[in-house]
């Protein structure tokens, strides 16, 4: 639902297209013999050969996933079909060992890759360090920055491993996601946002609030809490996100005291109340502009650029702007 923007991106995503191929070339340390890592080339290659090539699929935007899932699904699986023995053997062998190597990147420091500076581990924690992502992308709830040496955020594969062995370790199918949203996107095969998609239309997806009664008579039962979108392509892939996947509608209906104190605020901030706040304090430098004012007066990022720092932020800039405050 939070678009995922980085210049890092392509260069994140090349680095461990690097240090990937590196380790199956058997030039890195891991639990996997030369033999095995060439076995699992060749079942690539075996594949997708030469449609595509590993350093093609390791690399793939989330276009271009979907081009490789289609060409896997019309060219490959339906042609050579489940039932052929050779198939589901190297099948299940792929599951085995690009879930594996998915491992080794999620859990150990044995991927690495050179720079000017000497070698440097690539891992899932590096990985989020680096695009400095601390809120869940998929709901914007919860927080996900490591611990210190602890990573507490999970990586969701849009196209699941299970089903998908040969984009285990793509780049742009690893989706940093809180526990909750990747526990609940496991037994889901509904079509759902890629944060990584620039063709997803996410300025047109917002929050909006009814109230049933106005202030002071207005209490949280009171208030109901939409996500909706404007643009009509969108609205299956926002209903199966908010309604069947991560339930966004059942768990920001839990953020009703928000809106109620948004909607408190905006009582007492009255724009004159703005106005005199700036003219007061405008030059003391507690704040640089307008719209960190408004950040202290809400406790919360309201630019679109830092929905990633904290939670609900969206949800926030949304009423916010919907209560003409911005």
């Amino acid at each position: 639902m939070i678009p995922i923007k980085s210049y890092k991106l392509d260069i994140l995503a090349s680095n461990l297209k690097d240090v990937v191929k590196s380790y199956l070339n058997g030039n890195n340390n891991g639990c996997y013999s030369t033999k095995n890592k060439k076995e699992l080339l060749d079942a690539f290659t075996k594949y997708f050969s030469p449609e595509y090539t590993i350093d093609e699929i390791l690399l793939a935007t989330p276009e271009k996933l979907e081009d490789i899932v289609k060409y896997y699904e019309s060219n490959i699986k339906s042609t050579t079909g489940y039932n052929d023995e050779q198939f589901k053997s190297d099948f299940n062998y792929l599951i085995k060992k690009s879930s594996g190597i998915y491992s080794i990147f999620s859990s150990t420091n044995k991927l690495k890759y050179r720079d000017n500076s000497g070698y440097k581990v690539i891992n899932a924690k590096f990985i989020i360090d680096e695009l400095d992502i601390k809120v869940c992308p998929y709901c914007n709830r919860n927080f996900i920055y490591s611990a210190g040496d602890r990573r507490i955020c999970q990586f969701d594969h849009y196209y699941p491993k299970e089903h998908y062995p040969f984009l285990a370790i793509s780049f742009y199918n690893l989706i940093p996601s809180c526990a909750s949203c990747n526990f609940n996107k496991k037994s889901q095969k509904d079509k759902h946002y890629n944060p990584y998609n620039k063709k997803h239309d996410f300025d047109n997806i917002y929050f909006s609030i009814n109230q049933k009664k106005y202030l002071p008579f207005l209490k949280e039962e009171d208030i109901e809490i939409k996500l909706e979108t404007k643009s009509n392509h969108e609205k299956i892939i926002l209903q199966n996100h908010k309604e069947k996947i991560f339930l966004l509608d059942k768990l920001y209906e839990r953020h009703r005291d928000y809106a109620l104190e948004i909607l408190k605020k905006r009582e007492i901030y009255s724009e004159d109340f703005i106005n005199e706040l700036i003219e007061r304090f405008g030059h003391s430098g507690i704040f640089k502009n307008p719209l960190e004012l408004l950040q202290l007066i809400f406790g919360n990022y309201i630019e679109e650029n830092d929905f990633l720092k904290r939670p609900l932020s969206k949800f926030h800039h949304d009423i916010i702007k919907e209560l003409d405050f911005l």
